[in-house]
């Protein structure tokens, strides 16, 4: 059974490793103790994907070899326009051109948004990410799934 949350808090406050200050009002940013990195979007802003993938390219950088990115995108209250997002996908794969292994939980009420998502991961030439939609009541299932071993 899954437990609603807001955007604002995770699903336990004692699971939260890390608040990190973005200097972005557009979104938040936490990594859980669990080494999920949460992104809370708070506006459709396109400032707040740039802020998201180089946030991502920070993240990367740190990655071991064998290490799995792990994600879990809140879109509840907004993501940007679609040409945006592609191209800081874009700049991200032409930053690392070997992806890591990654999981990404994307969670919204929108009901298109397993469909902009499915078209957005077909642009990405990698079989290393795998991406799943949750609704806003599935989000403890959305944390399972991003734990599960690939």
């Amino acid at each position: 059974m899954s437990t609603n949350h807001s955007p604002e808090s995770p699903s336990n406050p004692d699971d939260v490793a890390q608040i990190i200050a973005l200097a972005d009002p557009n979104v938040t940013y936490r990594l859980l103790q669990n080494s999920i990195h949460e992104f809370v979007f708070l506006s459709n802003q396109p400032q707040g994907i740039t802020t998201w993938a180089r946030t991502v390219g920070s993240i990367i950088e740190q990655l071991l070899p064998a290490e799995t990115m792990r994600q879990l995108l809140d879109v509840r209250q907004g993501v940007a326009p679609l040409s945006h997002l592609i191209h800081e996908i874009r700049g991200l794969q032409r930053k690392f051109p070997k992806q890591p292994h990654s999981r990404l939980a994307v969670v919204s009420e929108n009901s298109f948004a397993p469909t902009l998502f499915n078209v957005l991961i077909s642009l990405i030439p990698t079989s290393n990410v795998k991406v799943r939609y949750f609704k806003p009541d599935e989000r403890d299932e959305a944390v399972r799934w991003l734990l599960e071993n690939d």
